[in-house]
């Protein structure tokens, strides 16, 4: 059985991790992600996955401190094999923090990590960011 909480939890780990300089592999991320992957960032920017890969790979090791807060996910349904997720993303730097709520479509593929294909990803900046 998918658990939605446990990928997107997953998921953000891996982020973390790969800003921090922790871990040199992608792939737990990248292989998450479907061919046919949007994100659509909190000004609005739209991403297709090459270009938000490209943006990750650029930006390894270079924010040691970042720590990653996953907060009030909730598995909004179950639609056949998608599962539509809401949750809460907070980020601390040295330089900061900012919050922002995301809306993800996740569709069930069994070669996926967790059996869970991230398609689409939207991510709205919270009160105050």
């Amino acid at each position: 059985m998918v658990d939605p909480e446990r990928e997107v939890r997953r998921l953000h780990e891996v982020i973390e991790a790969w800003f921090r300089g922790e871990t040199d592999d992608l792939e737990p991320f990248s292989e998450a992600l479907a061919s046919e992957f949007e994100l659509i960032s909190p000004d609005g920017i739209v991403s297709d996955r090459e270009a938000v890969l490209t943006g990750l790979r650029g930006g390894h090791g270079d924010d040691p401190e970042l720590t990653i807060a996953i907060r009030n996910v909730e598995h909004r349904t179950t639609a056949g094999e998608w599962h539509p997720v809401r949750y809460e993303e907070h980020q601390s730097t040295d330089g900061g923090s900012t919050g922002r709520v995301s809306t993800a479509a996740l569709r069930e593929r069994t070669d996926a990590p967790a059996g869970l294909s991230w398609i689409h990803l939207q991510e709205t900046w919270l009160p105050g960011n």
